[in-house]
């Protein structure tokens, strides 16, 4: 399944995007190619799955407010390169 093909078509239910992509028609195709390749994700990971919105980390380098997402993976680190 190639992800830039089904965005197009999608919402493929007469729905949202999202609504698509978590519960519809595209989230069947993922956990199908998930399964088709030997994985994990189930449709009710797809379906419990809920977004949690975080501030982004902010520094302001020669007038430019440079942002990034706040995630555990080396923000400071990488940020702090600025």
């Amino acid at each position: 399944m190639e992800l830039k093909r089904s965005c197009k078509h999608a919402p493929l239910d007469g729905g949202n995007i999202a609504e698509s992509f978590y519960l519809g028609e595209l989230a069947r195709k993922i956990v199908s190619f998930s399964k088709q390749y030997k994985g994990f994700l189930s449709a009710d990971d797809l379906a419990q799955y809920h977004p949690e919105w975080v501030q982004p980390i902010s520094v302001n380098y020669r007038g430019y407010d440079v942002k990034q997402s706040n995630s555990p993976k080396g923000t400071i680190f990488s940020i702090s390169f600025i």
